[in-house]
């Protein structure tokens, strides 16, 4: 009898743990316009799917390694399929220069676990309008 008390209240602990281990799920991000390049202020659309929700929503540029955080939505949503659109770009961010950069969007899911999961994309920062001369 004592056997079974040994190893039944180990089973009865562990086996709500794994199953709320085995339902959890990393977010899935992606942008719905390519975003290749970022100006002064580059409307980007970002599409999660989750099925417990989104806790929150955070877009970083990585430049010269250096981080910038460019948007953050702490408000989460319930939906499993929800869309965020933000501004990001030199106005925001004055601190961009010319050249090649990293935009990193992150998503944390809002079950018990909170998995994070990150989209990278390499993107151009431009600051100055194309100009035209006349040879």
């Amino acid at each position: 009898m004592r056997r079974i008390f040994l190893i039944g209240i180990p089973l009865l602990v562990l086996l709500p743990i794994a199953f709320l281990l085995a339902r959890s799920a990393s977010p899935v991000v992606d942008l719905s316009t390519p975003v290749t390049i970022l100006g002064q202020a580059t409307s980007i659309t970002a599409h999660v799917c989750d099925p417990h929700g989104v806790r929150k929503l955070t877009a970083f540029v990585d430049q010269n390694g250096a981080r910038y955080r460019v948007w953050e939505s702490t408000q989460g949503s319930h939906a499993s399929d929800s869309t965020w659109n933000f501004t990001a770009g030199t106005s925001a961010t004055p601190q961009l220069k010319d050249g090649k950069a990293q935009l990193i969007v992150e998503a944390t899911s809002d079950d018990f676990l909170r998995k994070t999961t990150r989209l990278e994309r390499e993107v151009m920062v431009v600051t100055q309008p194309p100009a035209i001369s006349v040879d």
